[in-house]
């Protein structure tokens, strides 16, 4: 798609539905974007001293597991180094969205099934990992008694709720803890954009996904890092159209990248 040669609303609008209604072009500008924030980001993320731990945290069903392995798999494919941690040892999820074993085969147990020893070392073993963007699945129940341990360290939780008032209990958790947090919508369906009041994200189902809907959220993630950190990262409107820029920006920004509280 080239450049407008001068400013036309209509000409811009109709290039980027174009872009829009053709998966395939939504999908090559989001990776495109993706990887030229991961490239600058992969050295620094890779030096020990620069890890970054990550919480996505929020009620059960809230597609919690999906999210964050999805995010995991995003950020290795695109060399960012990264690891999975899954803190709900009460469900086996983690091993179920890595394949480890099948939805159906997971064994769930009780709080007082499951030592202290057991779970401490699961929350130590995030703790200590310095393998880059270090990402922890944490379990549902805000009064587990084990939370405020595991969010101990964190550099931003992400919070993924139903609507507003579910988020902000968490959001709750995590200031009266000093951990910076965003939220994002868990939907079921696709959200149309002109009814969407915050930033969302649906049908993530039990599978890792690769979609334009991930890669705009993983680019917010990595954005929001450097934003922590104090980094400077190149301006990467220049690489692209007007047209997609729109798209990127008004569209797959507006409804997918993880958002600061009001």
């Amino acid at each position: 798609m080239g450049e407008i040669p001068d400013f036309n609303p209509q000409a811009l609008a109709d290039e980027a539905r174009e872009i829009l209604e053709n998966r395939e072009l939504v999908y090559d500008i989001t990776g495109r974007r993706l990887a030229l924030v991961a490239i600058n980001l992969k050295d620094y993320l890779s030096r020990p001293g620069n890890t970054f731990h990550l919480a996505i945290v929020g009620n059960p069903n809230r597609s919690k597991t999906t999210y964050a392995y999805s995010c995991y798999e995003v950020l290795k494919e695109y060399g960012v180094p990264s690891s999975y941690h899954d803190l709900d040892i009460y469900t086996q999820s983690g091993k179920a969205i890595a394949g480890e074993i099948s939805w159906d085969q997971r064994i769930k147990r009780g709080l007082s099934e499951i030592s202290e020893t057991e779970i401490g070392q699961s929350i130590q073993s995030y703790h200590k990992d310095q393998s880059g963007v270090v990402i922890a699945d944490f379990p549902g129940k805000l009064d587990d008694p084990y939370q405020i341990e595991r969010l101990k360290g964190s550099d931003l939780a992400i919070v993924l709720g139903r609507d507003r008032e579910e988020i902000r209990r968490w959001e709750r958790f995590c200031t009266d803890n000093d951990v910076r947090h965003r939220f994002l919508i868990s939907e079921t369906e696709l959200p149309l954009p002109y009814v969407v009041p915050y930033p969302s994200f649906y049908n993530l189902t039990r599978e890792p996904r690769f979609s334009p809907m991930l890669l705009a959220s993983v680019t917010s993630i990595l954005q929001e890092i450097a934003n922590i950190r104090g980094l400077s990262l190149p301006k990467w409107e220049s690489y692209f159209s007007k047209a997609e820029r729109v798209v990127l920006c008004e569209v797959l920004d507006f409804t997918f990248s993880i958002q600061m509280d009001e």
